[in-house]
């Protein structure tokens, strides 16, 4: 976003230059305010400077990385990163908010209670609001997800 905005501030630049190097001055004030405000908030960090923490309450084998928190300032959703290892699962569970997945490796079944759909790398899932759900790991390698939750306020 920032090379974009730097692009289209450097054709802003160009024109103003033609006008008058008063607007050139107040527009480099504004676009080094704006530029300032949109990166002290924003955070860069590697996943594997996150704390991988075994996920207990009925999983096997499984680890969870809360990337992207309230902590940090997201206001709606939260980014997990889980590893599910061969043999592993998450138990069997429902709650009251939807589930956002994408498989990034590994493979697997994702089930419901009733039935089980195989899960491979680039597959994204929609587990709905109080809907059963179950992840295993039925391969030989590390299922890798990455899975959005929204905050709500029975959580």
């Amino acid at each position: 976003m920032k090379k974009e905005l730097d692009l289209r501030f450097s054709k802003l630049l160009a024109r103003a230059n033609l006008w008058c190097p008063v607007r050139k001055e107040m527009l480099l004030n504004i676009f080094g305010y704006v530029s300032a405000i949109l990166m002290i908030n924003m955070k860069i960090i590697n996943y594997q400077d996150v704390e991988a923490k075994r996920v207990e309450e009925g999983a096997k084998n499984m680890t969870i990385r809360w990337l992207i928190t309230k902590e940090m300032g997201a206001e709606n959703f939260a980014m997990r990163y889980i590893e599910v290892n061969p043999g592993g699962s998450s138990p069997l569970h429902s709650h009251c908010w939807e589930h956002e997945i994408f498989t990034l490796e590994g493979e697997g079944v994702m089930a419901n209670g009733q039935e089980e759909k195989r899960i491979t790398k680039g597959d994204f899932i929609f587990v709905p609001p109080n809907e059963a759900h179950q992840c295993r790991n039925t391969g030989q390698t590390t299922i890798r997800l990455l899975c959005m939750i929204p905050y709500t306020q029975t959580q």
